[in-house]
């Protein structure tokens, strides 16, 4: 079968990788060490990722691992997706600058022109998935907001022209962000109140899983499902497959062919929020970059060794769960009662930062940003009490030590 990596179906492939050691990594990783403080006192169960020994992957600047308990995946997704994608961008912009940067899946590149006093530009479908209702806004320094333009879907790498009439009022900077799906500004209410900014309902959940297990063989069936309390679902693992000692569950993304592999994405478009869609997309297609390493013929970096599991008769008012995860990702859900709960989670990237032909990805670029931000605030001895020497070896809580509580030092 044709890699992943070279199919339209994967967002966010790239050739090249840019900015992965150095000093500055090192900072970012401080960084993120003190925003997962914030994250434990905001979420209430934070757990430490599992130490990743390699050298190569020791020096992955953006390593995050998340546990959220018994939260709606909703709230999951907004939490984490806050942070990559404001409602504005917070960066104010000149007369003569460019705006280009990706937010949920949607690369916007904007420019003013003084001399037609209107912005120009375009907004681009990164992610493997069609972006519904994608439109774009701009405010001014003087106190008005441009637009939103008018909303259209993009199938993937698909682009659309950007015009935004500015005012006759002088301004001197200005900010934009695009939207995604059914929100503030769209012009629409949303149908259904309990999952919005993009999340499907349970039933739409259900259905879209039944039809990606629709296309499976009798043979990936046995490996895609699982009765609902498995013990062997506490098989999950941030470590890539040439380092990991059991086999994970579930089908794998390299065992599956185009239709397949449309249709899990177009699960997991549905199951997740568009922020939460691109970022796990975009963990995927940061694999295909790790894979072109002399040493990725032992570590089994992939973009393919990505593996989908459920747990139990996927309906919309029933109990099951779904599992997506391989190198540096571990997606676990429950879903009960018509409700959905994430837990537990794990984020990283390597390399964090990598071009495609749409552009730069940065998946976790916004929870980087903002662990510098913690680390830069701190001041005198509170910054030097927070910046430790080297890296912890242990792990308290994490991969293979699902339900643990650490005690409190």
């Amino acid at each position: 079968m044709e890699k992943l990596g070279r199919q339209s179906h994967n967002p966010l492939i790239s050739p090249e990788s840019q900015g992965k050691e150095g000093s500055s990594g090192r900072i970012l990783s401080i960084g993120l060490v003190v925003l997962g403080i914030a994250l434990l006192i905001a979420l209430t169960s934070c757990s430490r990722p599992e130490t990743q020994s390699d050298d190569t992957v020791a020096r992955e600047s953006d390593r995050q691992g998340i546990t959220e308990s018994g939260s709606d995946i909703s709230e999951c997704n907004e939490s984490l997706a806050d942070s990559m994608d404001g409602e504005e961008s917070a960066q104010q912009f000149g007369l003569t600058d460019t705006y280009d940067e990706v937010r949920a899946g949607a690369r916007l590149v904007l420019d003013y022109d003084q001399t037609a006093n209107a912005f120009g530009g375009q907004v681009s479908n990164v992610t493997g998935a069609t972006l519904n209702r994608v439109r774009v806004e701009v405010r001014l320094s003087n106190g008005t907001e441009l637009g939103p333009t008018n909303p259209v879907d993009l199938a993937p790498g698909q682009s659309s022209a950007i015009t935004l009439p500015a005012t006759d009022q002088p301004f001197a900077t200005w900010s934009a962000h695009p939207e995604i799906g059914v929100g503030e500004g769209s012009g629409e209410q949303s149908n259904d109140s309990e999952h919005s900014g993009g999340i499907g309902s349970a039933e739409n959940i259900a259905s879209v899983a039944q039809a990606f297990l629709s296309t499976l063989s009798e043979e990936q069936l046995a490996e895609a499902i699982y009765a609902f309390d498995d013990p062997i679902r506490s098989n999950w693992s941030n470590l890539p497959a040439g380092r990991v000692s059991f086999e994970r569950n579930g089908v794998r993304i390299g065992d599956m062919s185009a239709v397949q592999i449309d249709a899990m994405q177009e699960f997991l478009a549905t199951a997740l929020s568009p922020n939460g869609f691109s970022t796990v997309m975009g963990i995927v297609g940061a694999d295909a970059v790790l894979e072109k390493s002399l040493i990725s013929f032992f570590m089994k970096w992939d973009d393919e060794n990505y593996w989908l599991a459920f747990f139990g008769e996927p309906s919309e008012q029933g109990t099951w769960g779904w599992q997506f995860g391989g190198h540096h990702l571990a997606v676990n859900v429950t879903v009960s009662g018509g409700r959905n709960y994430m837990s537990p989670t794990f984020l990283g990237v390597e390399p964090a930062k990598y071009e495609n032909e749409a552009g730069v990805a940065e998946p976790l670029e916004r929870h980087a940003a903002a662990g510098l931000d913690v680390i830069q605030s701190l001041e005198g001895d509170l910054q030097s009490s927070a910046v430790v020497p080297g890296r912890p070896d242990e792990t308290l809580v994490g991969a293979g030590k699902d339900g643990a509580i650490p005690d409190l030092e």
